[in-house]
């Protein structure tokens, strides 16, 4: 059976309404992590038989993203099917279950337009990670988590070289130091990872790509199939009628049009 995972806490729970929504058009256990819920909020999720994990309030509002990684890891059962993290702040247009049908370890959303114009940080987004329910994929999200705590590895120096792109030479209010674990590591892991493949040659033409790293097999998912990213309205009409797209990520812009996407819906 194939696991969805996601996070939340009271607060951000509002966001989450259409992920709710959309979750019947996705044949899986789904798993929601998060420090604070009410009695109201878990008994909304119970009802759409999703099950709720709390997690440590010290250790979610410190390491959210790199926390990612840890709850995969601990999700991960090796009983096939696959296992994804999805952001709250999305939408399901209709099951992916199909993507795990491709032989890779991790699977990672990529933004060509960012790939195009070297944005390096956001080569990957990483709202959506795809992992196979296998032992390879659970020992990947170990080296993952095992990058982020250090900080670099000799094995994908593209982190390292994302990371400064982050640390030096910005403001102070747009510096991002791999230290801090509650954001962008998991962005930078993935997107060093598409970097990786760049950098020895390889391309992210085509909707689905893929590439060998350290003896795993990592594939790279075209965002504007498995992640779009753009909450425009005509784009949100014309996607739910053409279902050409799996996920739908709506992000800050699209989670202040609430009210215009609900009456699509």
């Amino acid at each position: 059976m194939n696991k969805v995972i996601t996070f939340s806490d009271s607060n951000y729970f509002k966001y989450g309404q259409f992920f709710l929504k959309t979750r019947k058009n996705v044949e899986a256990d789904f798993i929601l992590y998060g420090p604070d819920l009410d009695h109201d909020q878990i008994s909304l999720l119970s009802s759409l038989n999703i099950t709720y994990r709390n997690i440590d309030p010290d250790l979610f509002n410190s390491k959210m993203q790199f926390l990612k990684f840890q709850v995969m890891h601990d999700e991960i059962d090796c009983k096939g099917g696959g296992v994804s993290f999805v952001d709250f702040d999305t939408l399901f247009v209709k099951d992916w279950s199909n993507i795990f049908s491709f032989d890779f370890d991790i699977g990672v959303t990529v933004r060509k337009d960012f790939v195009k114009k070297k944005i390096y940080r956001a080569y990957a987004n990483g709202g959506v990670i795809f992992c196979k329910n296998s032992k390879k994929s659970k020992e990947l999200c170990k080296y993952a988590m095992d990058v982020m705590i250090r900080g670099k590895d000799d094995n994908l120096k593209e982190y390292d070289f994302i990371f400064k792109t982050l640390e030096e030479g910005r403001p102070a209010h747009k510096t991002h130091y791999r230290t801090t674990l509650r954001w962008w590591v998991d962005q930078v892991f993935l997107s060093s990872l598409v970097l990786k493949n760049i950098n020895e040659g390889g391309s992210v033409k085509g909707n689905e790509v893929f590439f060998n790293f350290k003896d795993y097999c990592i594939g790279m998912f075209d965002c504007s199939i498995y992640n779009l990213l753009d909450p425009s309205i005509g784009v949100i009409k014309t996607l739910m009628h053409n279902k050409t797209s799996y996920i739908l990520h709506l992000k800050q812009q699209g989670r202040n049009k609430i009210e215009k996407i609900r009456r699509i819906l």
